[in-house]
């Protein structure tokens, strides 16, 4: 259990987990095998705050 900032390449469709659970969690799938990785929650958005930075 931890607390991680991710930088992506792309926007994602994410929101606050206490607002939309579908949309506020995720997964972290290796694309060579296809397992799971990582499983997590959002606990910020840019739609919570005026930057763009995602907080998980």
């Amino acid at each position: 259990i931890g607390h991680a900032q991710l930088r992506l390449s792309a926007p994602l469709p994410l929101e606050n987990y206490l607002h939309h659970r579908r949309t506020g969690a995720f997964l972290v799938i290796d694309p060579l095998d296809g397992n799971t990785l990582a499983a997590g929650l959002v606990k910020d958005h840019p739609g919570d705050h005026e930057d763009e930075r995602y907080s998980i």
